[in-house]
């Protein structure tokens, strides 16, 4: 017996798939309509059941899925009670821990803030937005920025190269100058 979960580590209240592809000692697929995992906490010992359902068209394998609801190291495994458990059954040891989402988001990294920001005495936290009123500037805020152009760039080079290759063409014609 072969039982996954679909990863090694998971956060609380996140879904867990289980799947068991499961033979008889003669290596026939089980033809069970429902299949027992234990849930083992390592820390404690405790175990929990859950009953996994038949996969239709897929004779041998079972599946369920679960959510993750408390946090801790666990081990899924079956056939606890058969001294040869060990040889029979792959298990699958699975770590449940709280969400990390704020080390995923580094927006909500003062530092990182901090740096973006263009003064680091205009980065605020959130106990101190009342401060956010007193930093803005009173008054319209004019700014300018210079837009730097080639001198190839401009209509009036354009107009004095086509006037000054009309004027060599005019005056090679008017000499014979071919």
């Amino acid at each position: 017996m072969v039982i996954t979960a679909g990863g090694d580590r998971f956060s609380a209240g996140e879904q867990i798939t289980i799947e068991v592809e499961a033979y008889q000692d003669n290596f026939e697929p089980r033809k069970d309509e429902t299949f027992e995992v234990e849930m083992v906490d390592l820390a404690t010992g405790k175990s929990e059941k859950i009953t996994l359902e038949k996969v239709p068209d897929r004779p041998g394998r079972y599946k369920k899925t679960i959510p993750a609801r408390r946090t801790g190291a666990f081990e899924l495994t079956a056939l606890r009670e058969d001294p040869q458990a060990a040889d029979k059954v792959a298990s699958k040891r699975i770590i449940v821990e709280l969400p990390q989402a704020e080390s995923r988001r580094t927006e909500s990294d003062a530092g990182l803030m901090a740096n973006v920001a263009s003064r680091a005495d205009r980065c605020l936290r959130v106990q101190e937005i009342d401060r956010l009123a007193d930093l803005v500037p009173p008054g319209k805020l004019t700014t300018y920025r210079e837009d730097p152009r080639e001198l190839w760039d401009s209509n009036a080079m354009l107009l004095a190269i086509v006037v000054l290759l009309a004027t060599e063409w005019i005056l090679r014609k008017k000499y014979n100058m071919d």
